[in-house]
């Protein structure tokens, strides 16, 4: 269960047309091992349209939250509405 007060340690998770950067899912690994040594957990973070079908691969390969930010503006990488 996640809490506020809870460590986490975050990923961002990269996708592109829906499917997510292998890259992601191997920093989920890594920050699996810094969130034990911190006694946390891992939290990724996921923005585009049309992908919270994705946050299932993202929680199999380690994410204990994840944080979906889903709407039409962020369909295509923007600088603007990413940020």
């Amino acid at each position: 269960m996640s809490s506020v007060d809870s460590t986490q340690v975050w990923v961002f998770a990269e996708q592109e047309e829906g499917k997510l950067a292998e890259v992601s899912l191997e920093l989920l690994g890594k920050a699996k091992d810094l969130a034990s040594d911190l006694g946390g957990e891992v939290g990724s973070v996921l923005l585009g349209h049309s992908v919270e079908p994705l946050a299932a691969t993202l929680f199999a390969y380690g994410a204990d939250v994840v944080y979906v930010v889903d709407d039409e503006a962020l369909d295509v990488y923007r600088t603007q509405p990413y940020a």
